[in-house]
């Protein structure tokens, strides 16, 4: 009977755990009316706007944080700045045919756990820079049927994780966890077939955040997101969107809105993603301990009310939870010929910033 017991006791327990409830987050049923405001994410927004000269004139950019640097860079070059004021440091990689060139800047990433930057090379290939700006290797990353992954980020100190978008509808794998050498620790299947003669390739599918050192993944039309560890991938919450968009099987005939997020933000209160809706961009707010959900309106990313200057869409989440957007010098030489400059310390940098500048680099922290 005491085994009984015992045996019976484990299943309750087992069961507890495999009917675990997560979050779910809806989507609004009417166009929220209220527009998203930075204050109701951040605390403090500061904008940092790049040194200009003819070393590291750079046009539309993508950014990213790391440690007291700016790495900036567009189709041709990446540069690296301070992050306090803006200098130009240094430019890192070039584009060219030696054995030290770099393919693409697009789609690098910085690994914290070594302190290399890793560039898209050919074939499989990521080449290693430090901050240094000097070549220090390269790497090997696993293939899918020749096919290289979506993306590819570190998840610990000894493993990196790469997604392979179902781009044919008979896409085997979805997660691949391999090691510095290229070789293959784990494989997440993909159980999502299709069968279609259309191929996909959608530059923002699949989505990934750190959150407390925690490595976060949501694919396209999927709506669960993921935590992403060496042995598994947990559940951790829903995002609501399946009545508002395209079902998985209509991805390869696009004849309706797709709905998925931009970004996802997540901090100690909220989580935060950015959708189009009926051609309308929102913003969806989650407090994590209300259960509750609030949205507005996002057509141009956040207002910054904080020092009452114009909106800009958040780009990049950087591991520490700092957001980052650009807004390019054109576009401020617009707003204070309609606006005026504003006599906020905060941004005294409007008062010598022309068209033909550098984009500026906006920090939104907590």
């Amino acid at each position: 009977m005491k085994y009984v017991k015992l045996f019976l006791l484990t299943v309750v327990v087992l069961c507890s755990f495999s009917n675990e409830k997560i979050p779910k987050i809806d989507l609004p049923a009417h166009t929220p009316k209220q527009t998203a405001q930075m204050s109701k994410l951040f605390r403090k927004v500061r904008y940092v706007p790049l040194e200009t000269t003819d070393d590291c004139l750079l046009s539309y950019i993508h950014v990213q944080k790391i440690q007291d640097y700016i790495l900036a860079w567009d189709y041709d070059s990446c540069c690296l700045f301070s992050a306090k004021d803006g200098k130009f440091i240094r430019r890192i990689g070039h584009k060219g045919d030696d054995p030290e060139a770099v393919f693409s800047f697009y789609e690098n990433f910085y690994n914290p756990y070594d302190g290399l930057l890793y560039f898209q090379g050919v074939e499989g290939i990521r080449v290693k820079y430090g901050l240094d700006g000097k070549y220090v290797g390269k790497m090997k990353v696993p293939l899918s049927t020749g096919v290289s992954p979506q993306f590819v980020v570190p998840l610990d100190l000894t493993t990196f994780c790469a997604f392979f978008a179902n781009r044919s509808g008979r896409e085997k794998k979805r997660i691949v966890l391999f090691d510095h050498n290229g070789n293959v620790k784990k494989e997440f299947p993909n159980h999502h077939f299709v069968e279609t003669k259309r191929y996909i390739l959608d530059t923002g599918d699949g989505l990934t955040y750190r959150y407390k050192d925690n490595l976060y993944f949501k694919e396209m039309f999927i709506d669960t997101v993921y935590q992403v560890s060496q042995n598994q991938l947990k559940a951790e919450y829903v995002l609501n969107i399946t009545s508002r968009s395209v079902p998985y099987k209509e991805r390869y005939d696009r004849h309706k809105e797709a709905i998925s997020p931009y970004f996802i933000y997540e901090n100690d209160v909220n989580i935060a993603f950015r959708y189009h809706m009926n051609g309308v961009g929102q913003l969806c707010v989650y407090d994590k301990q209300a259960g509750e959900s609030s949205y507005y309106l996002c057509e141009n990313g956040p207002i910054d009310d904080i020092n009452d200057f114009m909106p800009v869409w958040i780009s990049t989440i950087c591991d520490d939870g700092t957001c980052l957007g650009v807004l390019n010098a054109g576009d401020i030489c617009d707003y204070i010929d309609k606006s005026g400059i504003s006599s906020n310390p905060n941004l005294n940098f409007l008062k010598s910033i022309s068209p033909d500048d550098n984009p500026v680099v906006v920090f939104m922290e907590n």
